[in-house]
């Protein structure tokens, strides 16, 4: 991303979305061209683009925050963060509102530029707000940094449920699964609530880190704060006991599970596959047939794994009958299955069907010709 796109792109927008007065924009214009031959782009802007601002009507904290929100929210980050140096420069007011594009200048690799304005909050004593450290520790967490995310996170005097939930979430992310699991019970310690959203994190890492003593007392504690019929932390429990291979556990989630799509059943069928139960798995897609769910493409490419416990041929036929033939990840799947019984020119007509054709599908298809000599 280039530090000094030129402001001048998102003119057109700012005419939609702001305001109609043509003489607006025109200033507009004429402060960027200002602005693109400035040196350093954090100093005070010179004396003829500070002219031409002042005679614009429209330059309150609100109106200067909505656009900065505009370009933010339909990810223009380029722009936006343009927008906020050239208001910064020009001595436009500002506050931590502001500054809610910080988290998104990691997905565009912006993350020195983020650092600069970091150190620009600090000299405008923004840091301590709960909304701007909010902002900069999804920033530093997003790219990776996690112990500048910490720092803030430590410095920051009020936490907000987001400011618990984001630096559990950038912890779990770079792999400190240790790390979250201290926060998580200083969180207790210290009497934060405890929302729906940080269980599911919390319930994730026990499955990565296959803890399931702690997954069935991160249970009870969800049944507790009224959270247990929640679908995403059923579904979050389901899939912990899984990976610990609690089989058992995970399928009395499942049963209480009053409307039960396609995901929890696709992920049941897994968790069993992954645990060698290949009668269970096959049992659990017949029955999900019979109750009419329509399977997905990650269903198929499930099951698919399951063979020669269930048929080949009668999945074959409901992949067809949904129309996933042309899948690059069901086609693979039929493919190797039907490599693997030696059924070629079944196998060549499922390669044909695939688009499009991915390296997997191709080395699949060519692996067994060459050990043919074909």
């Amino acid at each position: 991303m280039s530090f000094r796109a030129p402001l001048g792109r998102h003119i057109s927008s700012i005419r939609l979305r702001i305001s109609s007065d043509n003489h607006y924009v025109d200033q507009l214009h004429a402060i960027a061209s200002n602005l693109e031959t400035a040196a350093d782009p954090f100093e005070p802007v010179n004396q003829s683009a500070h002219q031409l601002f002042v005679k614009i009507p429209q330059r309150d904290l609100s109106h200067n925050n909505h656009l900065l929100y505009e370009h933010s929210r339909n990810n223009r980050n380029a722009e936006v963060l343009n927008l906020f140096l050239a208001f910064r420069r020009l001595g436009f007011p500002l506050d931590g509102s502001s500054l809610s594009f910080l988290g998104a200048l990691s997905d565009d690799g912006a993350v020195q530029e983020g650092v600069q304005v970091h150190t620009m909050v600090i000299k405008n004593g923004l840091e301590l707000t709960t909304f701007v450290g909010n902002s900069l520790v999804n920033m530093y967490a997003k790219s990776g940094m996690v112990r500048d995310a910490k720092a803030v996170f430590n410095d920051m005097e009020n936490r907000s449920e987001i400011s618990w939930n984001g630096m559990m979430a950038g912890l779990v992310t770079n792999g400190q699964g240790l790390d979250a699991l201290e926060l998580f019970h200083r969180m207790r310690l210290g009497g934060v609530k405890l929302t729906q959203t940080l269980f599911v994190i919390v319930i994730k890492l026990c499955a990565n880190l296959k803890e399931v003593g702690f997954a069935r007392q991160l249970h009870c504690q969800v049944m507790k704060n009224g959270f247990g019929s929640a679908p995403n932390i059923r579904t979050a429990l389901m899939v912990s006991y899984m990976r610990c291979r609690e089989m058992n556990g995970a399928f009395k989630l499942f049963c209480l599970m009053q409307i039960r799509n396609v995901v929890p059943w696709t992920a049941m069928i897994k968790g069993y596959l992954q645990n060698g139960r290949l009668e269970e798995a096959a049992n659990l897609f017949c029955q999900m047939s019979r109750e009419g769910v329509r399977p997905n493409h990650f269903t198929f490419s499930t099951i698919l794994g399951v063979h020669p416990t269930v048929s080949l041929f009668q999945v074959h036929a409901q992949v067809i009958k949904y129309n996933y033939e042309n899948s690059p990840t069901v086609g693979t799947a039929l493919l190797d299955c039907y490599i693997k019984i030696g059924t070629i020119i079944e196998a060549a007509r499922v390669f044909d069907l695939i688009e499009p054709k991915d390296v997997v599908a191709w080395f699949c298809q060519i692996a067994p010709n060459a050990d043919n000599n074909i």
